[in-house]
């Protein structure tokens, strides 16, 4: 079972808004789990970031500004607190394990600098990782399954999708321990029969080749897992979020449509102009 054997870090925000320059994080955790999937340790905390959080924003984690007012920690006691144990982590080699990770860790970033406290990378002294984000894994693992009427890759569709459950979603501890159990289960689908993944109606009903071949093929993916080691790992994220931003900008340039999916994986680089206080 490789790196999947070890304790992994789940780690999630839930913000004001999808823009990582300028939204604040109001909740924050860190999920401990051991190789069972079973949770050692929880560390969440309600964030006082200081501003109103749209309602828009509330109506996806239901976290209110009156709460967040009334029950929300010092940021910048919070921040440091969180900056020191993913840093301690992935300086001892455990993987952060999250979902869309590029968002959470330049929003992190970016607050550390708001605050004035020192980022992940300068603690590291180099840059941040091991990084397993489930995310960019399910596109790697089966780029052709359908979204279009299942939710997407979302995480609820995910976790629908590789049987795990998740309670209280877009809460952040329990958004973060459902990343852990799908990147146990990505890892333990790599150990199963190529006739497993003849299941899936996309196996059954593709277009590209046999239902035998396309199973193959989602087999050797998902094996492939159980086989590399977390640095082999996230190299390969950091490809392959390259090559999914690219084949998602051709996509919508194709409709006429912007795109501002980058490929930078997992943070977008630091731009002093662009961090607003």
């Amino acid at each position: 079972m490789s790196w999947i054997a070890e304790t992994m870090f789940g780690f999630d925000t839930e913000t004001t808004s999808v823009d990582v320059e300028t939204a604040r994080i109001v909740q924050i955790a860190q999920v401990m789990a051991d190789a069972r999937n079973r949770t050692t340790t929880q560390d969440v905390q309600l964030i006082n970031a200081g501003v109103d959080i749209p309602e828009g924003a509330s109506a996806i984690h239901g976290i209110t500004t009156e709460r967040m007012r009334a029950e929300g920690l010092d940021p910048k006691k919070v921040l440091e607190h969180y900056a020191d144990e993913l840093s301690s982590a992935m300086a001892g080699g455990t993987p952060i394990v999250g979902m869309n990770l590029a968002y959470d860790f330049t929003l992190f970033d970016r607050e550390l600098r708001r605050h004035g406290l020192r980022t992940l990378d300068a603690r590291l002294g180099r840059a941040i990782g091991p990084v397993v984000d489930v995310y960019v894994l399910d596109k790697l693992c089966d780029p052709w399954r359908p979204t279009k009427n299942s939710g997407g890759r979302k995480l609820g569709a995910m976790a629908k999708h590789y049987g795990v459950r998740l309670d209280n979603a877009h809460d952040a501890g329990a958004d973060a321990l459902a990343s852990c159990r799908i990147a146990w289960q990505m890892v333990t689908w790599g150990s199963k029969p190529v006739e497993f993944f003849l299941q899936f109606p996309h196996v059954q009903n593709s277009k590209k080749q046999t239902s035998d071949q396309a199973a193959r093929d989602l087999h050797r993916n998902y094996q492939r897992l159980t086989e590399i080691d977390l640095v082999q790992l996230h190299q390969a994220q950091i490809k392959a979020k390259r090559k999914q931003d690219a084949e998602l900008r051709d996509h919508f340039a194709k409709q006429g449509k912007p795109c501002d999916a980058d490929g930078l994986w997992p943070m977008r680089p630091y731009k002093p102009a662009a961090v607003k206080a």
